[in-house]
């Protein structure tokens, strides 16, 4: 098994890269946090023109044909800059969501325009419980003559207030089975529309449904969730890299830092202590970005990848947050002082760390999974 990028990967890595350093900075970060859109609309048009919206969708909808293993490359270097787009809700968690559920005639419909960046999709599921368990839906879809109504509050949904169109969960009766995906248009009546202050300003969203009208069901009526455990697997090994590219960047600016910063006559970087943190940083990033590739991998070519997927989620989560605050603790009180490259990655890694399941959520994943493995096959 190679898990090293292919040319044509090393390529699309190296674009990325002199790109978002063009475009994308602290300060634009922090610009954006205030912004009442949340991205730059000229970047965002640069970001569709270079396909990257479409890069997962199949060439015959009108995208770039990749898989979540290229999509994982390039999230590493949309991470690594904190680019603030809607990319990761439209062109990956909608995208995948259209392509997994939707019918034939939907994904001709719906996919070639959020390729082309016309259209921003966006996937309200998670609910006040914050899990992405099944029974964390609770948003009912009640039958109105020949169409639906949804009823409930959705929590926590990125870029819902500039979406063409949301594509949100709900449950016609009890069971897994009975969650279905919805079309609805943001700017019907019974749909209200609150931002929320998070730690990581990341343009997040209540969204609240008083018997908004769907459009329509995005593919079956029942057994949509089943369907959808692929869309959660792929989103958060594409989320998981970008929490390397972040990581990465906390260890390259806490080292750039320990070797200017002079204490005692020397730079604090030659003090063992610090020499520990930040080898143990390199240790964790290294460890889980090549579980977040064996992750990528494995679903690219359709094999199953539930513990690989929970394991790099949680050691990707876990590497962030500890990159971020490992940076924090070794530039000292100049870490935490909002204006701080660390401290904007700081508040990015706490905000980061529950999207698409907790650390400890996925570590419940993989004890169960591997409870699961071991049990005896049974025998026929």
């Amino acid at each position: 098994m190679d898990l090293g990028p292919s040319e044509t990967q090393q390529v699309l890595k190296r674009t990325a890269r002199e790109f978002l350093q063009t475009v994308v900075n602290p300060a634009i970060v922090r610009q954006m946090e205030e912004d009442r859109i949340g991205f730059d609309p000229a970047v965002w048009k640069q970001v569709c023109e270079l396909g990257w919206t479409g890069l997962m969708i199949p060439e015959e909808y009108g995208g770039q044909g990749g898989d979540v293993s290229d999509m994982a490359i390039l999230f590493e270097e949309v991470g690594r800059s904190l680019l603030p787009s809607p990319l990761f809700a439209s062109g990956v968690e909608a995208a995948l969501t259209i392509l997994a559920l939707g019918s034939e005639e939907q994904k001709r419909d719906l996919l070639p325009k959020l390729a082309s960046g016309e259209k921003i999709f966006v996937v309200a599921l998670t609910e006040p419980t914050g899990t992405y368990d099944a029974w964390g839906v609770e948003t009912r879809a009640e039958r109105s003559g020949n169409g639906w109504k949804l009823t409930g509050t959705k929590l926590y949904i990125s870029y819902a207030h500039v979406a063409d169109l949301l594509i949100v969960a709900a449950r016609s009766g009890e069971g897994d089975d009975a969650i279905a995906f919805f079309l609805v248009d943001p700017k019907v009546n019974g749909v209200k529309l609150t931002i929320l202050d998070t730690i990581g300003k990341d343009h997040q969203y209540i969204v609240e449904l008083d018997g908004a009208e769907a459009e329509a069901v995005l593919g079956p009526e029942r057994g949509g969730w089943s369907a959808f455990q692929d869309v959660l697997a792929k989103a958060a090994v594409v989320h998981s890299a970008a929490s390397i590219g972040a990581a990465e960047r906390c260890l390259e600016l806490a080292v750039d830092y320990s070797k200017q910063r002079v204490q005692f006559g020397r730079p604090i970087g030659s003090f063992q202590a610090l020499q520990h943190k930040m080898a143990r940083v390199v240790t964790e990033i290294t460890g889980a970005q090549l579980c977040v590739y064996e992750a990528a991998y494995r679903l690219a070519v359709g094999q199953d990848a539930r513990l690989e997927v929970a394991i790099a989620k949680a050691a990707a989560s876990d590497a962030y947050t500890n990159a971020s605050i490992e940076g924090c603790h070794i530039h000292g009180g100049a870490g935490f002082i909002r204006g701080s490259e660390m401290e904007l990655y700081f508040r990015k890694a706490k905000g980061a760390e529950v999207i698409l399941g907790h650390p400890r959520w996925h570590k419940k994943r993989v004890t169960a999974l591997l409870a699961e493995m071991a049990q005896p096959a049974e025998h026929h």
